[in-house]
């Protein structure tokens, strides 16, 4: 069994959201409240279970390179903030901290490549004719587009300060998806 989520003494408000909200009975009501807030906003039922499958399907592609990289991690719903894939502890957050390059890379893209996979599901097998198809298609592009701002902890600022943190060159173009040489 995984031991709770410990807020990190070191972090701000995000870290005290995460560790008050990991309980199972929060995130069993987190469902139906995302599901009733992306139905809401994008005005139609498939919406809200194409929104609720990118977001958690996002952070699980997250959540693989954790794992991957024995880092111990859980997935948690942040009602009305999103998902986040995170250590399970203060110990496991400095072994996060302390990945090679090569793994942040594969973490900041991991969630947009699931984003991606879902979509070309609901394009290329469900069909664009189809509602929910529809619906995976346009939830994917817009999360992916949000995923790709550089803001605060989204996907593209972790791969911008993994950049900028480091002195090698060659790692800094294997980050940016550049060249080996």
């Amino acid at each position: 069994m995984q031991s709770e989520t410990k807020p990190d003494s070191r972090k701000g408000f995000i870290w005290r959201y995460i560790a008050a909200v990991d309980k199972p009975w929060i995130q069993a009501l987190f469902i139906p409240a995302f599901f009733f807030f992306f139905a809401w906003a994008g005005q139609s039922w498939q919406m809200g279970v194409a929104y609720l499958i990118h977001v958690i399907c996002h952070e699980y592609g997250h959540w693989l390179v954790f794992t991957l990289n024995s880092i111990k991690s859980k997935v948690l719903l942040l009602f009305p903030l999103g998902a986040v894939a995170a250590p399970i502890s203060s110990e496991e957050n400095i072994k996060s901290d302390n990945m090679p390059h090569r793994a942040v890379a594969w973490l900041a893209h991991s969630g947009l490549l699931v984003n991606l996979a879902i979509m070309a599901f609901g394009k290329f097998v469900l069909g664009d004719e189809n509602t929910m198809g529809h619906a995976l298609v346009q939830a994917g592009g817009i999360l992916a587009i949000m995923n790709l701002l550089p803001l605060s902890n989204l996907d593209a600022a972790i791969m911008w300060k993994a950049i900028f943190a480091s002195n090698d060159e060659q790692e800094d173009r294997i980050l940016a998806g550049g060249s080996y040489s």
